[in-house]
């Protein structure tokens, strides 16, 4: 059977529903063929890193969910409550990840000097 697939984001939720059925082998080879073919797509990346926890390869999970975040902050938000990355909840690494130190990208700001 050959798909085709109209659109990255259609071969994507492909890819996914494989992952919801435990197809996993198929979902990787899916998922890997997507990053070729567009290795900068913030879903891409979270969908290896949450099929990667699923599988459990935790290092790869939070290493891919790290660079799936570096893309797209507002993706912290939606694994906050994805429960495929379960296997992860009492990870440290994972919880910096998600609520990082709200000061830690901030720059110092100087206050500006008064003349008096």
């Amino acid at each position: 059977m050959v798909n085709q697939f109209k659109s990255p984001e259609e071969h994507f939720d492909y890819a996914v529903s494989l992952m919801n059925v435990g197809d996993y082998v198929a979902a990787r080879e899916h998922l890997d063929k997507l990053q070729k073919q567009s290795p900068k797509a913030d879903y891409v990346v979270y969908g290896i890193a949450a099929l990667d926890c699923l599988t459990g390869h935790i290092e790869d999970a939070l290493r891919h969910l790290d660079e799936a975040i570096r893309i797209n902050p507002s993706l912290r938000f939606q694994a906050r409550n994805d429960s495929d990355f379960q296997n992860l909840a009492e990870d440290p690494r994972f919880t910096e990840l998600l609520y990082p130190d709200p000061g830690a990208d901030a720059l110092p700001v100087d206050e500006p000097e008064v003349e008096q």
